[in-house]
């Protein structure tokens, strides 16, 4: 969870499972997968939603996993546009198989974080980002 000045600012899930149909077992083994992020848009323009994918980023790093993959709502184009400018691509709709709304798959290489900021060893604590405390 992060935090602003106390306040509950958004949070993440990460973990090595992805609903049934939209990742193949392969993709599955070599990534984290993003569920649930949130940010409150009490705190939209803090890059809090930024922060979160990275620190997924630094738990794909110490997981030995390559990329960073997440579902996202298939109608929801601004969502669709929020992931590509935070550096996914769309890798593809899923297919008949997979069930709900969330069928828009955006993955992201974990090196890719490299370039812009050297990752942390151990996890990074959202508390080190200069407006976030952890909670």
């Amino acid at each position: 969870m992060a935090e602003i000045d106390g306040e509950p600012a958004g949070t993440i899930t990460v973990n090595d499972r992805a609903d049934e149909g939209l990742w193949s077992p392969g993709e599955i083994a070599e990534a984290v997968i993003v569920h649930y992020m949130i940010v409150d848009l009490r705190f939209a323009g803090h890059r809090i939603g930024h922060a979160l994918l990275e620190h997924a980023a630094t738990l794909a790093a110490q997981s030995n996993r390559d990329w960073v993959r997440l579902d996202a709502w298939t109608t929801n184009g601004g969502l669709h546009d929020y992931y590509i400018r935070a550096g996914f691509r769309q890798a593809r709709f899923a297919g008949p198989e997979a069930t709900g709304p969330s069928g828009a798959l955006f993955e992201r290489p974990t090196a890719s974080w490299l370039s812009t900021r050297k990752l942390h060893p151990e996890p990074l604590p959202l508390a080190a980002h200069p407006q976030l405390h952890a909670g």
